[in-house]
């Protein structure tokens, strides 16, 4: 399934390829086959039976993980309802709802009873500039050695410095604090790869 020397990745499943299409074509972004890839690899290293996502969009990501991973329930979470309701139909073509639990709402805020179940695997993909409040407030739900993955952690490259815009110049400001802020981290082992848009891995300590 993966072809790793070229960091593409095998399309063999025809319904994944056109639901990647579909998001590129309404310009939904959507994660990068490199950081697909790197994601597949920590799923084959840690077989998490509980994977919970934040940032469900289109439930690209969360189907290739189901795919790739059948034996993991995911929960993954949507803010935005308009993508929820999207991202529900594409779940069910693919007749994985008995695998993933689309849950609408706010992240940081919902009070739901997935917690009865601790999280082997944390991926974040979500607000950039929530990045650090994402990962407290699931950090106590985290299992021994669970890995925390956040995506697009390098953001194009761009410095805060280069930009004029203000609304970019403050989430660049808060991704450059998540650097910092998730390398310093006690209890984690963690570093940030120049894969796709730049990713993080981060792998708590026994």
């Amino acid at each position: 399934m993966i072809k790793t020397e070229q960091m593409t990745i095998k399309e063999t499943n025809a319904k994944l390829v056109s639901l990647k299409a579909y998001g590129l074509n309404h310009n939904i972004p959507i994660i990068q086959d490199q950081s697909l890839i790197f994601l597949f690899q920590m799923i084959q290293l840690s077989q998490p039976k509980h994977i919970l996502e934040i940032g469900t969009a289109i439930g690209y990501s969360a189907i290739a993980m189901a795919l790739y991973a059948p034996y993991a329930l995911i929960t993954t979470i949507e803010k935005n309802p308009a993508m929820t309701k999207i991202a529900k139909t594409h779940i069910n073509q693919f007749n994985l709802a008995h695998q993933i639990h689309l849950v609408e709402g706010d992240a940081l805020t919902l009070t739901i009873d997935y917690y009865q179940m601790p999280i082997d695997l944390l991926f974040i993909d979500a607000a950039k500039a929530n990045n650090i409040r994402f990962f407290e407030r699931y950090e106590p739900y985290l299992s021994k050695q669970a890995i925390v993955i956040v995506d697009n952690v390098l953001f194009h490259n761009l410095s805060s410095t280069e930009v004029n815009s203000k609304p970019l110049k403050k989430m660049l400001v808060k991704l450059e604090q998540f650097r910092t802020y998730i390398i310093e981290k006690e209890g984690f082992d963690s570093a940030i790869y120049a894969i796709g848009d730049g990713i993080s891995l981060s792998i708590k300590k026994v």
